[in-house]
């Protein structure tokens, strides 16, 4: 994130992490190429400017390399691969409500973040969008500004929230719903490794595998579990959903 490199930077007018990458039917939003200094220095001066400048989900061994040695991987983490990815962003910057197929270990660096979550078994509950879209992992709906009139049926769950501030680590298992909002400018940390087969067999994981069936019969799911190997390959894997 040195002076000299260039990244490119989302800007939501509003106030949200830019959808785009979440969904088709994203909020007004721009980006831009800028170094790191000069994003440091837009970031800093978010609140007067109205513009709420994200960097978003950047692979660290690509993006900033040098700093892979501060990033030890820990036990719980026990995959053959482990991807560590940052997020710096001013405050206000939003992800909306989503799941992500991978385990996520969250490391707070710099600053505070919100967190509101959902547990797996509310699938129904919040609106997903549907499986065959693009981004099939995200929710339709606003947590923090529910319309109960179009989705009455979130009123039945109950969410959890949580604040997150420098030292801080929040394990989120695969297909477990969440909402960021950053309270103050943040840095953070993901630490992603793909599931275990055995963490599919959750609501939303069962419609992505019905979904992968009709793709493409299961291929796409061929080398995502990071046990497939242990489980004897794609024979395995499909003999094990049968069970």
């Amino acid at each position: 994130m040195g002076g000299g490199r260039s990244r490119r930077f989302s800007w939501s007018i509003l106030g949200w992490a830019v959808r785009k990458g979440y969904a088709d039917d994203a909020p007004a939003f721009a980006s831009e190429e800028m170094d790191g200094a000069d994003a440091a220095a837009a970031i800093a001066g978010a609140e007067t400017s109205g513009r709420r400048p994200y960097l978003m989900q950047q692979p660290i061994a690509k993006a900033a390399p040098d700093l892979l040695a501060d990033i030890p991987i820990p036990a719980l983490a026990r995959a053959r691969k482990v991807d560590p990815y940052l997020w710096f962003g001013a405050a206000g910057c939003v992800s909306p409500l989503h799941f992500d197929v991978a385990n996520n270990l969250f490391a707070q660096v710099y600053g505070r973040k919100r967190f509101t979550l959902a547990p797996p078994d509310h699938y129904q509950e919040l609106a997903p969008a549907p499986v065959s879209a693009r981004h099939a992992n995200l929710s339709r709906l606003d947590p923090e500004r529910p319309d109960l009139a179009r989705f009455p049926a979130f009123a039945s769950v109950t969410t959890t929230r949580c604040e997150v501030g420098p030292g801080d680590l929040l394990y989120l298992p695969p297909f477990y719903w969440h909402h960021v909002r950053s309270l103050q400018v943040s840095i953070s940390v993901s630490l992603w490794w793909a599931p275990r087969l055995a963490q599919f067999l959750v609501p939303a994981g069962r419609a992505l595998i019905a979904q992968y069936y009709r793709r493409d019969r299961l291929l796409s799911l061929r080398n995502l579990p990071c046990d497939a190997q242990e489980l004897g390959g794609f024979a395995g894997m499909s003999r094990a959903l049968a069970a």
